[in-house]
């Protein structure tokens, strides 16, 4: 189960930065993400609802954050991002799923685009 909280502070980076929980059936790590680089830290594991302990990890660390999204990740998803394949889902949340060395599955949000259709007021 994968919780993904986009946070809503400018990093003046290329990318907006992430709080997020991936919770197996044996494990639970929280992940936060700025720039390119993921921070991985794995916490208790408690026998719980997954979609429940996910969330309540992102909630208890940053808060309630308007752009939350709890999912499950199928296992032939997690295979493929093992197998070097892109996430099949990436494109439709602006972003892409990746893996870590140890298995922990993330969101990384795509780079900013400049808005080419915007146009100040004056």
């Amino acid at each position: 189960m994968l919780s993904i909280a986009v946070l809503p502070h400018d990093s003046g980076l290329s990318r907006p930065s992430t709080f997020q929980a991936w919770v197996t059936e044996s494990e639970a790590f929280i992940i936060s993400t700025e720039g390119e680089t993921p921070t991985v830290k794995s916490v208790p594991y408690r026998e719980h609802k997954a979609v429940d302990y996910a969330s309540s990890l992102v909630h208890d660390n940053i808060g309630f954050v308007k752009q939350n999204l709890t999912m499950p990740v199928p296992s032939s998803e997690i295979e493929a991002l093992k197998r070097g394949s892109p996430g099949g889902r990436g494109d439709f949340y602006n972003g892409s799923f990746r893996i870590t060395e140890e298995g922990v599955v993330f969101f990384m949000p795509n780079e900013y685009e400049p808005n080419i259709n915007f146009e100040p007021q004056r």
